[in-house]
């Protein structure tokens, strides 16, 4: 019987080994990623904390008006959908593994 499911499994198993190559990859290159772009947003972040004070300080303008509060609000839902999608994918790693080794 475990070699009739063996047979049976064997085109979803060549589907998926690509899968999690290409996955596996992924994750190296997702987190590459999320560490150049955890730096960038840092530093714009950073700017426009720095434009919002200024701003206050010289021009007495209010949060509401300034466009640097945008930019901190879209910054920071960046960084933290950068953050989360590594973990999706390993989740989607996890998932592939576990069908590869069905049976196996």
């Amino acid at each position: 019987m475990k070699t009739i499911g063996n047979i049976l499994l064997v085109p979803f198993k060549l589907i998926l080994l690509p899968c999690y190559i290409l996955a596996t990859i992924g994750i190296l290159l997702l987190f590459i990623l999320e560490a150049i772009s955890t730096v960038v947003l840092g530093k714009l972040i950073f700017i426009c904390i720095i434009i919002v004070l200024a701003s206050a300080l010289f021009y007495g303008s209010s949060l509401t008006n300034n466009a640097a509060v945008t930019g901190i609000i879209i910054a920071f839902a960046l960084t933290i959908v950068i953050t989360l999608i590594p973990f999706l994918i390993k989740g989607l790693q996890s998932w592939i593994k576990s069908g590869l080794s069905f049976w196996f």
